[in-house]
């Protein structure tokens, strides 16, 4: 059964053959009017004509004589008393349906690829700059908390100044406006000390 159906099948692709030899002479007699096809390519070429479309066959099939035929695109061939539709072979059908497909696949494959490749150099852009980020992040807080400590320490360090100046002299009760001219006095003078240290 598998000889009878690899014959059917070269036969086939034979008479395909023949079909675009006629296709071509039949394009060269329209470009050189006076050509005419002589010898064997003459009894090759005789009887066998194309159509685009089964219904296009049946319509001519009223002309054929006896041993003409007809081929359509598809490969059905109409002669003068009988139509043949060609039906592809499962298993060769299946072979070309197959390679269509892992061609496919392989092109979907190569796309997944560009894809996966495009998002890994992302991500591996992503956690620079997430890197970067943390380390200027860290960098903030380390010199805010330096800034915190300075200002705590001149804080104290005013405070301190600020006690130690008016503590020094220490008056005795007097008048409330003595007192208060006598203190604002012994506070500038103590400002005074203060900023020439």
């Amino acid at each position: 059964m598998q000889i009878l159906g690899q014959t059917l099948f070269i036969l086939l692709w034979v008479f395909i053959g023949f079909l675009w030899i006629r296709f071509i002479a039949d394009w060269v007699q329209v470009f050189a009017r006076q050509w005419e096809p002589r010898g064997p390519l003459l009894v090759g070429l005789e009887g066998v004509y194309t159509a685009s479309s089964v219904e296009e066959a049946l319509a001519q099939r009223a002309r054929l004589t006896h041993g003409e035929i007809i081929v359509t695109r598809e490969g059905h061939a109409v002669s003068q008393h009988a139509v043949a539709f060609y039906a592809p072979d499962s298993e060769q059908a299946g072979m070309l349906a197959r390679a269509q497909e892992i061609e496919n696949l392989s092109h979907q494959q190569r796309a997944q690829a560009l894809i996966a490749d495009d998002s890994k150099s992302a991500s591996v852009r992503l956690e620079a700059a997430y890197t970067d980020a943390s380390q200027r992040l860290h960098s903030a807080r380390r010199e805010a908390a330096e800034a915190q400590t300075r200002a705590h320490t001149l804080h104290v360090e005013l405070q301190r100044r600020l006690v130690g100046v008016a503590g020094v002299r220490r008056l005795p009760a007097l008048d409330p406006g003595v007192v208060g001219i006598r203190q604002a006095k012994h506070f500038r003078v103590g400002r005074r000390k203060a900023e020439t240290r």
